[in-house]
């Protein structure tokens, strides 16, 4: 699998189960440190940490065709409608 793939797989899969930093170190058995800057657009983990990540993502798990940088990814997550700053 391509790395740029996977490291959009894993961040897409992390908010998809609504899941914090510290939660998908813990299910990957990694340091919270070693991933502290998953949504870093730069972020590059060393390969064993990609492959800690991946599998605990199903293989039918789809990244959706919005890139998660994209604010118009977040702008549609359910709840958003409630917080500050976020269009509705």
């Amino acid at each position: 699998m391509h790395i740029d793939l996977s490291i959009s797989r894993v961040r897409h899969y992390r908010l998809a189960q609504g899941w914090s930093v510290l939660r998908l170190a813990k299910a990957a058995g990694v340091n919270e440190s070693t991933i502290r800057k998953i949504d870093d657009p730069n972020w590059s983990p060393v390969a064993d940490t990609l492959r800690r990540l991946e599998r605990i993502i199903p293989q039918d798990f789809d990244v959706p065709s919005v890139p998660v940088n994209d604010n118009r990814a977040m702008d549609d997550a359910p709840g958003d409608a409630a917080k500050p700053g976020v269009r509705a």
